[in-house]
């Protein structure tokens, strides 16, 4: 868990003293169920200035009070974060293909993308995932309940790694556009990126440390009969030697329960229907923002869907979307409190907003993968590019005073910390709810460290 240091609540404080301190927890790791939060936002906003001014301006010059709309678009205007020249943008390939095997067989999304898919159109290759199919089997069948011998014989030995790297050698020239490869595969930032002339095989080499790693999690997290039944249903299906592998890795984390990182598919297609189906017919130049990104605050218990100060911040991002400022709201946010507990933030906050608000489904975007404050920014770029929001212009951030403040002044270092980069090119607190950004295109490149947060 993670609390905002005390000079740094200070600084939040002394920024905007005319707001309400909202004593929810900085971010989804904290522990504070948000059920003592004073109002604020919107509504906090409004009664102070009815009280204030009543139906005039405040000025004394008789004019008209502000419409809530004029207020809030004027406090929240996006010209702070609007930046000169925008960071290009190159769209991924959207097909299921190659959305799968970018996430579970990055080899094969090489190929995919760079047109090499001969690598694994050979007799070395054949012979190769043959092996591996064998010496599963093998493991499944004679192991029992050994967790130590399935690791083994359900991971890549030395053998077959070295195997691997020969195969694909002579793909080596095919690639031919550095960036386009780091995203295809998931290289992680953070790493020292080998020059184009060793990168196959260095990806190789990161591939089955990475598989090995996941391997070993599931494993030993769940029931052997899991492990062979969840095997079973998948037994054959990976045409190349890497795209089973990949298949066998989130099989295995299903059946440990552990797959929270992609349960619900790329960009999360189903839950994201409606709003995709009317995405481009949006005019997003319309609209000061493109979407309002709510990051979810998780319950600490199993038995809570929803946490109070979870539904304070939809609450407050509503009022903005109610006023125009944008057409989509954003929830996001995964399985996160307890751990593996069955309750996604970004979809029960997509419930919420349906069943209690009345917000249209067309209208909302979930990501339900993001686990901490960092991925709440940087998977906000990766859904919303891949659900077709033009990139180019900002989103506006909303949340509560503590975890605003904490994005405001201390996520930049912890987002180079953990991911490696920065997820928006610029960034500015707007009031004590609010922030806007313009995001990156560096959040493209899948993480592939974390098997619970890719």
């Amino acid at each position: 868990m993670r609390h905002l240091p005390l000079l740094l609540l200070l600084a939040a404080c002394s920024a905007d003293t005319s707001k309400t301190v909202d004593t929810a927890d900085i971010s989804d790791e904290g522990s504070s169920d948000g059920s003592g939060a004073a109002d604020t936002g919107a509504d906090a906003t409004a009664d102070a200035a009815a009280d204030a001014d009543d139906a005039t301006d405040g000025s004394g010059s008789g004019q008209p009070a502000l419409t809530e709309e004029e207020r809030l678009r004027a406090l929240l205007d996006p010209a702070p974060c609007l930046v000169a020249e925008p960071l290009s943008w190159s769209p991924l390939p959207r097909d299921e293909a190659f959305a799968g095997a970018r996430r579970y067989s990055p080899l094969s999304s090489v190929a995919l993308d760079r047109g090499v898919a001969d690598i694994f159109a050979t007799p070395e290759h054949d012979a190769l995932l043959a092996d591996r199919r064998a010496r599963r089997a093998t493991a499944i069948e004679s192991c029992g309940a050994d967790l130590d011998c399935l690791r083994t014989g359900l991971s890549w030995s030395v053998e077959e790694s070295d195997r691997l790297s020969a195969l694909v050698a002579p793909a080596q020239a095919g690639v031919t556009t550095l960036r386009a490869t780091l995203l295809a595969t998931g290289y992680p930032f953070g790493l020292a990126v080998p020059p184009e002339e060793t990168l196959l095989a260095e990806l190789v080499a990161l591939e089955v440390t990475l598989q090995n790693q996941a391997i070993s999690r599931a494993v030993g997290e769940a029931d052997p009969a899991a492990i062979a039944a969840a095997l079973a249903e998948i037994a054959g299906v990976g045409a190349t030697v890497d795209a089973d592998s990949g298949l066998v890795t989130a099989a295995l984390l299903r059946a440990a329960g552990r797959d929270e990182a992609f349960r619900y598919g790329p960009d999360a297609s189903l839950e994201n229907q409606a709003a995709i189906a009317v995405i481009a017919s949006i005019d997003f130049a319309a609209y000061p923002y493109t979407a309002i990104l709510v990051p979810g605050q998780g319950p600490t218990d199993d038995t809570t869907p929803l946490n109070p100060a979870g539904i304070n911040r939809i609450n407050t991002a509503v009022a903005r979307w109610r006023a125009g400022l944008a057409p989509l709201l954003l929830v996001s946010g995964g399985h996160v409190h307890p751990d593996k507990t069955p309750f996604c933030e970004a979809i029960e906050m997509r419930r919420y907003l349906i069943d209690e608000l009345g917000i249209p489904a067309s209208a909302i975007v979930v990501d339900p993968y993001a686990r901490h404050t960092t991925t709440n920014l940087r998977n906000a770029a990766r859904i919303l590019q891949g659900v077709g929001v033009p990139m180019d212009r900002p989103i506006l951030v909303t949340s509560d005073l503590l975890q605003l403040a904490g994005i405001a002044f201390g996520l930049a270092p912890r987002c180079e910390e953990e991911l490696g980069f920065v997820p928006w090119q610029s960034l500015e607190r707007l009031d004590s709810t609010d922030a806007c950004a313009v995001l990156t295109p560096d959040s493209q490149r899948l993480d592939r460290r974390d098997s619970l947060d890719p």
